[in-house]
């Protein structure tokens, strides 16, 4: 039960929101049905609503993929469109 305690605080502690060029980038992941994590990521330009929400990056393994893919192609939509 300890180990499992341990587990669940590090993946809570994952940084899953990021600020970037003044928008805020969240890449929580959702479970999908057979246990995989689908990279997703809402865009908010800060002090506004949502602007943008791309649900349906991928399916990855682990959520730290997940969030890693989310996060690098926030970074390539601000490139290009921020």
């Amino acid at each position: 039960m300890l180990r499992f305690r341990r587990l669940k605080k590090s993946v809570d502690a994952m940084q899953k929101k990021f600020v970037m060029r003044g928008y805020e980038m969240n890449c929580d992941p959702r479970v999908t049905e057979d246990g995989k994590y689908a990279a997703q990521v809402e865009v908010t330009k800060l002090g506004f609503s949502r602007e943008a929400a791309f649900r349906k990056l991928g399916e990855f393994d682990t959520e730290a993929e997940a969030v890693a893919y989310a996060k690098k192609f926030s970074e390539e939509w601000l490139s290009r469109y921020a």
